[in-house]
């Protein structure tokens, strides 16, 4: 080690003589933790982002196969003639709502919301200098800082997952009625 950094280290343990060792240790527990909690919280926010990214990567695989399908539908089907074509071209419609309303909804998931973070500006780089503030006090600060940006991610994760879950369900939804329709349709063009 440096001469300065020891002499560094040997300044900060005179200031902090004031601090008893266990105060000092249970505030370094406490910036710890809530740093902790605070990382796991931004972990599950992008986990939720990859799954969203990968629903509707999927989801996309799908709309194009129901587009296919829906051109072939325009192109035999139009102007039906009987009541399975009539009942075929209602349904093509009805699913291609659902298919757009659960693009929506999956594609709500990606909305940008603002996340807390730790400030690295110059007021914290000033906070942090302040000679009055010892050792115990910056950790207690700091850990009170990670655990307001942490309660108010956490409610925006929350939200983001609502709206992740109601739009897998519709995408389960959307898969059901594509394969009934295409089961249908398949009937349809056997017979």
């Amino acid at each position: 080690m440096s001469y300065f950094f020891k002499k560094r280290c040997y300044i900060e343990r005179e200031k902090n003589k004031k601090v008893s060792d266990k105060d000092l240790e249970r505030w370094k527990l406490f910036y710890n933790l809530t740093r902790e909690v605070y990382n796991r919280e931004e972990n599950r926010y992008v986990r939720f982002e990859d799954k969203a990214l990968h629903c509707l990567t999927s989801f996309s695989l799908l709309l194009a196969i129901y587009g296919f399908m829906w051109k072939h539908i325009l192109d035999n089907i139009f102007p039906p003639q009987c009541f399975l074509e009539n009942f075929l071209s209602i349904f093509s419609v009805i699913l291609l709502v659902l298919f757009i309303l659960t693009w929506i909804c999956t594609f709500r998931t990606f909305k940008v919301s603002t996340r807390k973070i730790m400030p690295l500006d110059e007021d914290m780089v000033e906070y942090i200098e302040d000679k009055r503030r010892n050792l115990a006090k910056l950790y207690k600060d700091l850990g009170e800082i990670n655990k307001e940006a942490y309660e108010g991610n956490r409610e925006g994760t929350d939200k983001e997952a609502k709206i992740f879950k109601l739009g897998y369900r519709m995408i389960c939804l959307s898969s059901f009625t594509l394969i009934v329709f295409i089961i249908i349709y398949a009937t349809y063009l056997w017979f």
